[in-house]
């Protein structure tokens, strides 16, 4: 066995546990030990291992060292398990009062054959109350010849008066890096054949202990008859390669339905743990947050790999990968609620897809597509503007049910403000409402010609658009931006346009809005709106000019005032107080319209 054969037999041979190895190095050498210890922590992380190295170096035929031969008689006798001052309780079947009597009566023998009679109690929060009690007395002065170590994985079990009568030392969980690399080490030496991923994916399964991996690693060896693989760990576990994981949520990144839909049926001849795998999801996304938004602030997980983090950040904007995460966390709440694991993590996959071509389509205006549709219909709202006068039609025009870009809207709007109206007021008769123009008929020379008229006009028009204080405000809100890019445009002042150079003011508060691709974004967006190319300069200063923020919370708050005074002045809400004699709660008046 595996586990057995490479137990640690010195503290040099000890990983990942080094603060505690230290602390007992230290007290041996300079020979300040304590008589009760306690090792505390997850299961398979070296505590017991460590209490019989404790006890080889306290009773080493050498002298008390932090460094026992390991050839003597007792520390042969430690490792075999035969030594007889070395006694292992195992308190989950010795729990009762009359068993820790016993114990204690004996510890005031004499050791047999060492320098020390060393209790090792395991498990010791399964004691009972009255086997705690009878332990305190000795526990706190024992004979000078004992040493007490107790072990636990639940400390918070323990009463606080034995806490307080232990020095305490919690192991940890061993880090999946480390663990792969001791898991490399020891196949090495044994001469088996291994795959570095599936090491990285069984450390990541063991949850820190080392046992635990040792024991699926030796399981794997049964299998793939001598040799670690990916495909044995994913045929063995039902768990799946972390390739197959971060394949999957690249399709889905990528938007391809019908592959991520045949990957997920490969994925289910292994019937794998589907709350798992959404477990690695979130895993994932997480990483790809950090790459994406604090590049350089830690390395990224040796389990997904930067080659497939890098492909998945490159494919997401942080926005979606946002979103993205609170899909997959809301998917893994509802599993446990469906009747078919697959059938809903189906319907995860399938939300994802959905809002990514949601979000990419409000993100992307711009595409060659979305670009002449919107092209298309800025042409019939121009038209219907510049040739009819008559309000009735216009209202037809401005409230037509058919579908236009946002874009495309803002546009429109802007040339119907610009362009001068038509002296010649047109006959009812040639008042033709646009938008019901049939298709055929939009094709016709003398409509492309006016459609092409009208696209000139417009941008002609948006060419003369000149910032200023008065209009910036107005400007801001009709801007084609998301995410980040909102909120610096909404925090942001007019100071001045010269030679093409917008300088934009920024309250020191809100600085931290002002990040270089957020800044090229409203760049780029002013440009496209005003029709004339601008640079940016933004100055953070303690008087910032007015911002779109300011405005909307100004009129949110004159709304306010309103709705307060139109309820202090409402007949029967003043009824209502004085029948019941209480009053209205002004934090919960909100104006109509507003959350």
């Amino acid at each position: 066995m595996l586990a057995r054969k490479w137990r640690p037999q010195t503290f040099a041979d000890l990983v990942g546990q080094e603060h505690v190895v230290k602390a007992l190095v230290n007290a041996l050498q300079n020979d300040r030990l304590h008589h009760a210890y306690l090792f505390t922590g997850i299961r398979g992380v070296g505590k017991t291992t460590i209490a019989r190295i404790f006890a080889k170096s306290l009773n080493c035929e050498t002298g008390v060292t932090a460094e026992p031969c390991g050839e003597c008689s007792v520390c042969t006798d430690i490792s075999a398990g035969r030594f007889l001052d070395l006694i292992e309780v195992d308190a989950a079947s010795n729990n009762g009062v009359d068993n820790t009597r016993e114990l204690l009566e004996n510890s005031h023998y004499a050791p047999t054959s060492g320098r020390y009679k060393v209790y090792l109690i395991d498990e010791v929060h399964m004691f009972s109350n009255s086997s705690f009690n009878a332990l305190l007395k000795t526990l706190e002065e024992p004979p000078a010849h004992v040493k007490f170590i107790l072990a636990t994985t639940e400390t918070k079990k323990l009463p606080a008066t034995i806490l307080s009568r232990c020095l305490q030392f919690n192991l940890k969980a061993m880090p999946d890096s480390l663990l792969a690399k001791h898991l490399d080490h020891i196949l090495t030496q044994e001469n088996i054949d291994f795959e570095p991923a599936a090491l990285q994916y069984v450390a990541r399964v063991a949850e820190g202990s080392v046992r635990d991996s040792l024991s699926l690693v030796e399981q794997m060896v049964s299998m793939g008859e001598g040799s670690v693989t990916s495909s044995v760990v994913e045929q063995m576990l039902g768990i799946l390669s972390p390739q197959r994981i971060t394949g999957l949520l690249e399709t889905v990144a990528r938007g391809e339905a019908a592959a991520a839909m045949e990957q997920v049926a490969t994925m289910d001849e292994f019937a794998p743990d589907y709350r798992q795998m959404l477990a690695d999801f979130l895993s994932i996304l997480h990483q790809v947050a950090i790459v994406q938004l604090v590049p350089g602030a830690r390395d990224t997980d040796a389990n997904w790999g930067a080659d497939s983090l890098g492909a998945i950040s490159g494919l997401l904007t942080p926005e979606q990968v946002q979103l993205y995460y609170d899909i997959c966390l809301q998917g893994q709440r509802d599993l446990s609620l469906a009747p078919f694991a697959r059938d809903s993590f189906e319907m995860t996959l399938l939300r994802l897809l959905f809002f990514r071509q949601a979000v990419g389509d409000a993100e992307q205006p711009s595409a060659p597509d979305a670009e002449e549709s919107s092209e298309a219909s800025v042409s019939s709202s121009v038209s219907g503007a510049t040739a009819v006068d008559d309000p009735g039609t216009q209202n037809r025009l401005t409230n037509s049910p058919q579908p236009q870009s946002a874009e495309s809207l803002q546009i429109a709007k802007t040339v119907s403000e610009k362009l001068p109206k038509t002296d010649v007021n047109p006959q009812p008769s040639q008042a033709v409402d646009v938008t019901a123009v049939p298709a055929s008929a939009s094709n016709s020379p003398v409509n492309q010609d006016a459609s092409n008229h009208a696209q000139d006009a417009t941008r002609s028009t948006a060419a003369q658009i000149t910032l200023t204080r008065a209009n910036w405000l107005d400007v801001v809100e009709q801007l084609s931006l998301s995410g980040m890019a909102v909120e610096l445009a909404a925090n942001v002042g007019f100071l001045e346009l010269n030679d093409g150079r917008l300088s934009l003011s920024i309250a020191e508060r809100h600085e931290d809005l002002n990040r270089p691709n957020e800044q090229k974004r409203l760049q780029q967006s002013i440009a496209e709106y005003t029709g004339m190319p601008v640079s940016l300069d933004i100055v953070t200063t303690s008087h910032n000019s007015e911002t779109l923020t300011e405005k909307r919370e100004h009129i949110r708050q004159e709304a306010l005032k309103s709705a307060e005074a139109s309820i202090a002045s409402d007949p029967l809400v003043q009824t209502l107080l004085d029948r019941v004699e209480g009053q209205v709660e002004k934090d919960s008046i909100q104006p109509l319209g507003t959350a």
